[in-house]
């Protein structure tokens, strides 16, 4: 009986003494602020037809969302969650995009993570028809704006896309995207964990499992105990 067990005990060493276990961690991240960067051609939403005389300005207002201590949780790749970044509201001097407000419209919606240093910035692209403001039932878009997403990795490897939703304003007449009846879309951002960090934990087997040192001296005294029985038996 006692050889078994000791053949018992060298099967559990052979296996290996320690076990590891790999499990994906949520993954956490914190958003500190979010913001526009807006070109020299936007102006801030008309609230009187006196407001742009030069007609030299698009009249559209980006507002960012309070997102100061926004955090978002994921648990598998592929989860994603979405929030709102902010909203734009157009809203011209007169009924018409004039030839002066079709310059310098360059856009950039601004994403700032908590431990990450530097903004990551999704450009727009913006997309604006000289005229009048389309009459009702006009199929045509009078100003449109799209974002290319963004990859964001965090401090511990993870990776997440970043998409956010465009905008299209289709005037249909009655002074909409106007002083007298603006309007406002909003802009949503989803986040998409698409790596997430591994920990391996590796954990000691049984505290009682011997060291290999003594596994060998404990092996020397079963053999000696075997030989010293043959003896007796012969």
């Amino acid at each position: 009986m006692k050889i078994k067990s000791a053949a018992l005990v060298t099967a559990i060493v052979t296996t290996g003494l320690w076990a590891s276990t790999t499990f994906a961690a949520p993954v956490v991240m914190e958003i500190s602020g979010g913001n526009w960067s807006t070109g020299s051609g936007w102006g801030a939403a008309c609230t009187n037809s006196a407001c742009d005389p030069a007609h030299s300005l698009l009249n559209v207002s980006w507002t960012a969302a309070a997102l100061l201590g926004t955090t978002l949780t994921f648990n598998n790749v592929m989860d994603s969650q979405t929030i709102r970044f902010g909203s734009a509201k157009f809203s011209e001097e007169n009924g018409s995009i004039d030839s002066g407000e079709v310059d310098n419209l360059s856009l950039s919606a601004l994403l700032q993570v908590k431990s990450l240093a530097l903004p990551n910035a999704s450009i727009a692209t913006v997309a604006a028809t000289l005229g009048v403001l389309k009459e009702q039932g006009s199929p045509n878009i009078d100003l449109a704006v799209s974002f290319a997403p963004i990859a964001i990795q965090l401090a511990d490897g993870s990776l997440l896309d970043v998409s956010f939703s465009g905008l299209s304003w289709n005037c249909q007449g009655t002074d909409h995207c106007t002083w007298a009846s603006p309007v406002t879309q909003n802009i949503d951002a989803t986040f998409t964990l698409t790596k997430a960090a591994n920990v391996a934990s590796v954990q000691a087997l049984v505290n009682n499992v011997p060291e290999p040192s003594s596994m060998l001296l404990f092996g020397a005294g079963i053999a000696g105990l075997g030989f010293t029985r043959r003896r007796k038996t012969n």
